[in-house]
């Protein structure tokens, strides 16, 4: 006489019931980051001209504002270049981030006689 045959394979209950609790955890990661990313301005950024947060800039943009001064937040130094007048006064958040061919870029945008300043 031989033992009757049994299977050692989980079935799909079984394996429902292993994997729901990890499935949950996930399903709920994933819910609250896309809640934290839906209700996150981005706008906490340093100097950003948005920003009412102590390192933002927006109340620079409102003093500025209020003496007719026009400010124009860029995001690449193309755009700099091209937003970029000949008495432009043209603020650099993290110069390091500039490389050469970029530096130059926004050097001879205005011109070489231009009044305008690079900080």
């Amino acid at each position: 006489m031989s033992a009757p045959a049994t299977s050692v394979s989980p079935d799909a209950r079984r394996l429902w019931l292993v994997a729901r609790g990890p499935l949950l955890a996930a399903v709920v990661i994933l819910l609250t980051a896309a809640l934290i990313a839906l209700f996150t301005t981005g706008e906490d950024g340093y100097l950003n001209p948005r920003s009412a947060t102590p390192q933002g800039a927006r109340a620079v943009v409102e003093l500025l504002a209020e003496r007719g001064v026009e400010t124009v937040e860029v995001s690449g130094p193309e755009e700099a270049a091209g937003a970029a007048g000949p008495d432009t006064t043209l603020l650099v958040v993290v110069p390091d981030l500039l490389d050469a061919d970029a530096a130059r870029l926004l050097h001879n945008a205005r011109g070489p006689e231009a009044p305008g300043r690079t900080v």
